[in-house]
């Protein structure tokens, strides 16, 4: 496994290190962008999906463990969400975070060289790119990103923890916002979506068979879906981070004549209570997906089974409606029941119950009502992985349960400020961090010396560039 790490240039003119007064002048702007990770949106890359877990805490906090046995910078990415900021009404960077070893955390801002507030924060930037332990402050962008007065694009953003087996980085507050407001950090105001962490759940009956040879595929020139006959299955299926992927075969784009294929496990369950309960689920895909259910005794009922993508895709955007009549949905305010699933991550849980109520009253489950006192009969689950060669759908959680700790996280594709405990901390009692200098005893402001690099290089700027592999 390689893994390239680049940390952003401190781009600096002519000192080696500059400072600047937190002052709460006049009310700044409310608006901002909360850079906290998204659920749903904020995943580990393919290849770390071992070396990282994390945790969503009740309060809106994230807490992501290093899981190698070595030391490692293994990291979360939450790929562009289409905001944007103005530095010149919004220039500051606020953070905090506690840490067991160390951290960084990369945000590309516009064209330029991605923000590294760990090298910000780092005494020694250019032997150690990396913050150490709890800091709590505030950055200056302006000092890295051109106030110009046009508002620029944050692209993907990368969360790493820093250290050995089982150090943690507790990400508390994370976003950009305008200056200080009667000495204290703004308070932005957010929507938020609510869920259900499937981790803290009461698993109750486990719909998901982690044992790779459990489950049946098909062979890649098969269009009748003969489970477990062929040659050349048409995914793979292993065992990756604490679940199973399953690929599309690298045969497909010569030998097939679809991209969509089915990974079946026969559950033979009876009686399953689901009155009262949730189906829970954790899943990332890179291409569409799909996951059904199938009712009664034979696992190749098509007229007995229940598609999930449209309940799952209502759970994470609450506003869309579902389509039963339209083949087609338009995937932002509107889903058609036979729909596939984009592209993403998927955390959460849905009403079963409910769910199949709704699919047979729209006919869409043909054989009947399921559902006997509360139970059902459930000989089966598919997953469907649609796209080409290589795509994947990457599961460890399929469940009915209940409980769960009750999240909230900022509503998808909106600004916001701090999480839903955000805001309320006092700036000018900030500790500053390890790094982060020291309060004025007569003010209650802090000042923060930012570690810079300066690099004469004729007259022009400088650009300084951080990049550590991975170990094999």
């Amino acid at each position: 496994m390689k893994l390239k790490r680049v940390l952003s240039a401190l781009m600096v003119t002519a000192v080696a290190a500059s400072s600047m007064a937190v002052m709460g002048v006049s009310a700044a702007d409310a608006t901002g962008v909360n850079l906290m990770p998204i659920v749903d949106e904020a995943v580990p890359p393919d290849d770390l999906v071992k070396d990282i877990t994390y945790n969503v805490q009740s309060d809106g906090s994230w807490v992501l463990t290093q899981q190698k046995a070595e030391d490692f910078w293994p990291c979360l990415k939450m790929k562009s969400q289409g905001w944007t900021v103005d530095v010149a009404k919004t220039p500051y960077l606020y953070y905090e975070v506690e840490a067991t070893n160390k951290w960084n955390i990369n945000v590309p801002i516009g064209n330029g060289t991605p923000i590294s507030m760990g090298a910000i924060l780092s005494a020694n930037p250019t032997t150690d790119p990396d913050a150490t332990g709890n800091q709590k402050g505030r950055i200056d962008l302006r000092q890295y990103v051109e106030s110009d007065g046009k508002a620029k694009e944050i692209g993907e953003i990368s969360y790493f923890v820093v250290g050995p087996k089982n150090a943690t980085v507790t990400i508390k507050q994370l976003y950009i916002a305008g200056d200080l407001v009667n000495g204290e950090w703004p308070k932005l105001t957010t929507e938020e979506k609510t869920y259900y962490n499937p981790y803290t759940a009461t698993v109750e009956t486990d719909l998901f068979n982690k044992d790779a040879s459990k489950w049946a595929t098909v062979d890649i020139s098969d269009t009748d879906n003969k489970y477990g006959e062929g040659s050349n299955p048409a995914l793979s299926i292993e065992a990756s981070g604490n679940g199973l992927k399953f690929a599309v075969s690298s045969k497909l784009e010569a030998e097939a004549s679809r991209n969509w294929f089915p990974a079946r496990l026969e559950t033979n369950m009876t009686g399953v209570s689901i009155s009262g309960k949730y189906l829970y689920y954790s899943f990332k895909a890179t291409g569409k997906w799909n996951l059904n259910l199938v009712f009664g005794s034979n696992p190749d009922d098509t007229e007995n089974t229940l598609k999930l993508a449209p309940s799952i895709m209502q759970a994470k955007n609450p506003n869309m409606k579902l389509l039963y009549s339209v083949a087609e949905g338009d995937g932002v305010k509107t889903f058609g029941y036979d729909q596939d699933g984009p592209a993403g991550a998927y955390v959460g849980r849905i009403d079963l119950e409910a769910a199949i109520k709704k699919a047979v009253e729209n006919e869409k489950i043909k054989a009947g009502d399921p559902v006997k006192d509360g139970k059902i009969d459930l000989c089966a689950v598919i997953v469907w992985d649609i796209g080409n060669a290589g795509t994947t759908v990457e599961m460890d959680k399929l469940f009915l349960g209940n409980g769960g700790e009750q999240n909230t996280q900022p509503a998808y594709g909106g600004s916001a400020g701090g999480n839903s405990n955000g805001g309320n901390t006092n700036g000018g009692n900030s500790n500053g961090g390890n790094n982060g200098g020291n309060k004025t005893p007569s003010t209650g402001d802090v000042t923060y010396a930012y570690a810079a690099i300066v690099i004469m290089v004729a007259a022009a700027g400088a650009v300084v560039l951080f990049s550590r592999k991975a170990k094999n």
